[in-house]
């Protein structure tokens, strides 16, 4: 069973002119037939965020959505909300991890098979060891300096980084991570790796 995150708050990269409430002192006559067409839209908006993933939950639920699928939904940018077991940069390529039956999020790194890419960073500032934050998984467009446009990404030796040059070295991962679109954005869509 599926259910929303708590209460009605959204992150929203969208500006919708529009306040969640009615305006104060309308006759009252009209004060529900305005209450239910400013819910409405308020819902719409939320829709948008929970189901089409236009932008980020709130943080003070993420903790709640900590492992949970609920934000992985067919269609959407595929936010996913873990525990980080070390230290993330924001961008830097994450590998899930089981802990105690729980999803949780590490660098990946191409050094063997057990850190294979699942997705990249999305928090602001990176997420600390032991904290929840927002990674996206399998596709999207994250942020690296010095890249160049139309090269091919692979995953790197080192946690959460990519090279120009696959991993090709005995026990290492040979997994495509995405393709430059100019100096600073990467196209994701990760896919099957080899181990060498």
């Amino acid at each position: 069973m599926t259910t929303t995150p708590v209460g009605l708050a959204y992150s929203s990269p969208v500006n919708f002119f529009i306040s969640q409430a009615p305006p104060e002192g309308l006759p009252e006559e009209v004060k529900a037939p305005f209450a239910e067409v400013y819910n409405a839209i308020q819902n719409i908006i939320q829709s948008l965020v929970n189901q089409a993933g236009i932008g980020p939950q709130p943080g003070p639920n993420w903790s709640q959505l900590a492992g949970s699928s609920i934000t992985l939904l067919s269609g959407n940018l595929n936010r996913f909300y873990a525990t980080a077991t070390e230290n993330i940069s924001f961008g830097g390529i994450i590998s899930l991890v089981n802990v105690g039956g729980v999803a949780q999020v590490r660098n990946a790194n191409a050094t063997d098979s057990s850190r294979i890419a699942d997705g990249f960073c999305t928090t602001t500032g990176g997420i600390s060891s032991g904290t929840v934050g927002e990674v996206q998984l399998f596709s999207g467009v994250t942020q690296f300096a010095g890249l160049v446009a139309g090269t091919r990404y692979y995953l790197s030796t080192t946690n959460g980084l990519v090279s120009p040059t696959p991993a090709t070295a005995a026990g290492n991962v040979e997994q495509l991570v995405g393709v430059g679109i100019d100096t600073t954005h990467l196209a994701v869509n990760l896919g099957n790796w080899i181990q060498h």
